[in-house]
């Protein structure tokens, strides 16, 4: 299934995006743990608001619509830490970084439960949790592996992107949760 997938890729680079900017900015790219503080801090204000822009996307697009912008925001973010690098890159990918990461997280279920009805919802959560935890180890352990065969994180994020990209190509390719005359699960949506 398309969202199982969906959710492995999504671990296999957002989590360890995050788990391992700071060792880049400060181990890659010399940065200081100033500046790498205010690119968390960038990252986690701003992701404050990205649940709601998210959310407001699905409302008024769908969320299938809405998991598309947000995942090709994400490529940039990491297109960033890729291609330009320093205090300004890793400023600018934190930034856009938090505004997609809450985001993303909030649309799978809404997604879910606008294509399947109520009483078969639980058991694809708990599968998209799984599939999302397995990405998530998966990444993290690449990501270490590759910063101690290589002593950097370069190839990692280079890897992430091709990950983002690919999440981007997979979300093309689920089916709408809109239906024709707007209604979604066989109910009227208002």
């Amino acid at each position: 299934m398309l969202l199982v997938l969906l959710l492995v890729i999504s671990g296999l680079y957002l989590i360890p995006f995050q788990s391992y900017i700071v060792p880049l900015m400060q181990e890659d790219l010399g940065l200081g743990g100033q500046v790498s503080g205010l690119c968390w801090s960038l990252f986690g204000f701003i992701g404050i608001f990205s649940g709601f822009i998210a959310g407001v996307l699905a409302d008024r697009t769908s969320a299938k619509t809405a998991m598309l912008i947000t995942y090709s925001v994400s490529v940039l973010s990491i297109a960033a830490v890729v291609f330009l690098g320093g205090a300004a890159g890793a400023l600018l990918a934190c930034a856009i970084f938090g505004l997609t990461y809450n985001g993303i997280f909030g649309l799978h279920p809404t997604y879910v439960s606008r294509i399947l009805p109520p009483d078969q919802t639980a058991r694809l959560f708990g599968l998209l949790n799984l599939s999302l935890g397995l990405g998530s180890m998966i990444g993290n352990y690449a990501g270490g592996a590759i910063k101690k065969a290589t002593g950097s994180f370069t190839l990692a994020y280079q890897l992430m992107l091709v990950m983002a990209l690919l999440a981007v190509v997979t979300c093309l390719m689920i089916k709408s949760d809109r239906e024709k005359g707007g209604k979604q699960n066989g109910k009227n949506r208002i």
